[in-house]
């Protein structure tokens, strides 16, 4: 993840603008161009998918009305493909109703209205390649985050292998202590046989001893 990451940390200002008119599609490029940005044309859907396939993009700027697959459908797929591309609708019918459904849905981010001026053109790009790289530092974090929870798993899963080890070798080492102190209570301790001799020995002398006393 860290790799794709930084990849796109690269491409911040890296544009797809989709259009079907040629005239439409080179003045939003140069305008573009002009503040700075690398811009990627296509002039519809199929092409547009295209890119996005193969390289990364901070925001995706389409029309809406397009043949074949209108400029919400493809943001759409788009979104599938690069979630966290920034995606702008350009459109000259102005339905209120699909915009705000299509804004809740998340399959765009900003709309501009034809014909678009400069200035309002270039607010929404700045926005959206701001919210772009919000997007990228969110995804980093949860990378780092991410690497920094399986290395504290791992840590987790070694000390608890090395306490289940050390308990082992306690468990070990108290059990020896026992049988040895066991050991030595039995050499100290005489068996009933020689406890038995030794009484009939003490006895012996005991009675040895009063027949000498009584003579």
């Amino acid at each position: 993840m860290m790799a794709n990451v930084e990849t796109a940390v690269c491409n911040t200002r890296r544009i797809l603008v989709v259009d079907d008119e040629p005239i439409v599609l080179k003045s939003l490029s140069e305008t573009l161009r002009e503040e700075g940005c690398e811009v990627v044309t296509a002039c519809n859907a199929t092409e547009a998918l295209n890119h996005v396939r193969q390289q990364q993009f901070a925001v995706v700027i389409t029309d809406q009305r397009m043949p074949r697959m209108s400029g919400l459908e493809l943001l759409e797929r788009v979104r599938l493909l690069q979630p966290t591309a920034s995606r702008i609708l350009v459109t000259a019918v102005l339905n209120v109703d699909t915009l705000v459904e299509a804004i809740n849905k998340g399959e765009i981010h900003r709309f501009v209205s034809k014909p678009w001026l400069c200035e309002e053109l270039m607010e929404a790009v700045g926005a959206a390649i701001k919210r772009y790289k919000m997007e990228l530092e969110k995804a980093a974090l949860e990378s780092r985050l991410a690497v920094g929870n399986e290395r504290l798993s791992k840590l987790n899963a070694l000390l608890l292998k090395e306490a289940v080890a050390k308990d082992r070798e306690l468990r070990r080492a108290r059990q020896i202590g026992r049988n040895i102190q066991l050991a030595m209570i039995a050499v100290s301790t005489p068996s009933k046989k020689e406890a038995s001799k030794k009484a009939s020995r003490m006895s012996g002398r005991g009675s040895t001893q009063k027949g000498r006393g009584s003579r």
